[in-house]
């Protein structure tokens, strides 16, 4: 039985949690989605478990839930802590910049839970994310006075989480100051609460750990990747955790049958963030060919099946072939306007229309090309190309920079991140990693 159970509300997102274990000699499965967790029995018996969820010590469900609404949300984990109840740790991931349904799967994870008070840890100060006064923070600006405020998909509108949690729930938020002693700490577990508190440093999260450890408050808890990595030292997992040793051997293992090989590296991105596509021109200035495709052909199956599709799919499997690299991706992702991919549709709809023809042409390019490695910006479009390649789980191994997640689903190894993570040349990192540093 697993240890940990962390329900994350994008596949992104799962893994960046995920390999906060990973890389610490955790055995982690991620779940591609809620269809791949539905093949699996409750925990509490039965033969009939997927082997995913046998092997793992720390079990990640990506819910998928991101978009939806509050109420089905709030469904969807409440489901999900159901099923895996016998699972004595959980934790909620949210998204750093609190995009997503977070006061709904805040309030389903109170009421249906291990314990009443849910501890909410935001921070991420790896990649700039604070906590002061119970307002969110990226690189030191108010949360709603960010990109994150204009998400074509998910806008912010406050900074201030208490405001952000109302807006969807009526249980009572509190902040812990930073430093505060923990005499908040006493959980009657009569009465739900979520507790927010503040964070500027790795060592706050630490401390905040270990708080919560001796207030016997590790049950049921909340943040992005950056909490997680604080409950390795807290959360009582049945075998030690390997030395760093141990688990660099065992990644070696995984890695060695292409190590700096030849083998093309397909880009995708299906993200809007301007820090994706910052990513991308900064790559097609450095000569990385780049293929961008309008949203409405994408959700098209006439025009996937068609001629246009067919080319495109030659195109990029001759520029991978020649180039070892090569970026496809919406136009949107690629900084170009394209108003008509939610044209008499839903937004996310649209979306996941998007993402399934993103997969689509995935796979038949590696019908095309052969074995290739991929690298993905976004949830959605991981999912997408998870779902065309009838993968239904996925190994995170370790990070190649906070937040850039290597993985491996099936025989594919995926470099993975959130549209919102990594440094303007994050492109040439990630071809540093598969291919070596150019000589």
């Amino acid at each position: 039985m697993a240890t940990l159970l962390v329900l994350a509300d994008d596949l992104t997102g799962a893994l960046d949690t995920g390999v906060q274990f990973a890389k610490n000699g955790i055995e982690v499965r991620v779940l591609a989605s809620m269809a791949a967790a539905g093949k699996s029995e409750k925990f509490s018996g039965g033969s009939g478990r997927i082997n995913a969820a046998e092997q793992a010590e720390a079990l990640v469900i990506n819910t998928d839930t991101r978009r939806c609404s509050p109420a089905e949300a709030e469904a969807v984990i409440t489901r999900c802590l159901k099923k895996f109840a016998g699972i004595p740790y959980v934790y909620k991931k949210t998204d750093s910049t609190l995009r997503g349904n977070i006061g709904a799967e805040l309030e389903a994870l109170a009421e249906n839970g291990p314990q009443k008070t849910i501890p909410f840890i935001p921070a991420y100060p790896d990649l700039g994310r604070t906590t002061k006064g119970g307002h969110h923070f990226v690189n030191g600006i108010p949360l709603d006075k960010t990109e994150s405020a204009f998400d074509a998909l998910n806008p912010v509108t406050h900074s201030f989480i208490p405001g952000i949690i109302t807006e969807e729930s009526s249980i009572p938020v509190r902040i812990i100051p930073l430093g505060e002693k923990p005499a908040y700490a006493s959980n009657s577990n009569s009465t739900a609460e979520i507790v927010i508190f503040d964070c500027n440093t790795n060592d706050d999260m630490r401390n905040i750990a270990a708080a919560l450890k001796r207030a016997d408050l590790l049950h049921a808890t909340a943040g992005c990747a950056g909490f997680a990595e604080a409950l390795l030292g807290v959360i009582p997992f049945p075998e030690e955790i390997r030395t760093a040793k141990a688990n660099k051997a065992k990644k070696v293992r995984i890695f060695s049958a292409f190590p700096y090989s030849p083998i093309p590296l397909l880009f995708v991105s299906g993200s809007r963030h301007p820090v994706s596509i910052g990513q991308i021109k900064a790559a097609m200035d450095k000569g990385v060919g780049g293929i961008p495709v309008e949203g409405k052909k994408l959700c098209s199956p006439e025009w996937l099946g068609g001629g246009e599709a067919v080319n495109l799919v030659k195109d990029c499997a001759g520029q991978l072939r020649k180039k070892g690299a090569c970026i496809l991706g919406t136009a949107e992702s690629f900084g170009t306007k394209d108003g008509s991919t939610t044209e008499n549709t839903s937004t996310e709809d649209a979306g996941n229309g998007i993402s399934k023809g993103l997969g689509q042409l995935v796979k038949n390019i590696i019908e095309e090309t052969g074995h290739i490695h991929a690298a993905v910006f976004g949830g959605d479009t991981l999912l997408g190309i998870m779902e065309a390649l009838g993968f239904d789980s996925i190994v995170p191994i370790d990070e190649i920079r906070p937040g850039i997640v290597h993985a491996m689903a099936g025989n594919l190894s995926i470099a993975a991140k959130s549209g919102a993570f990594g440094e303007p040349d994050i492109i040439e990192i990630i071809i540093d990693f598969f291919h070596g540093p150019a000589s």
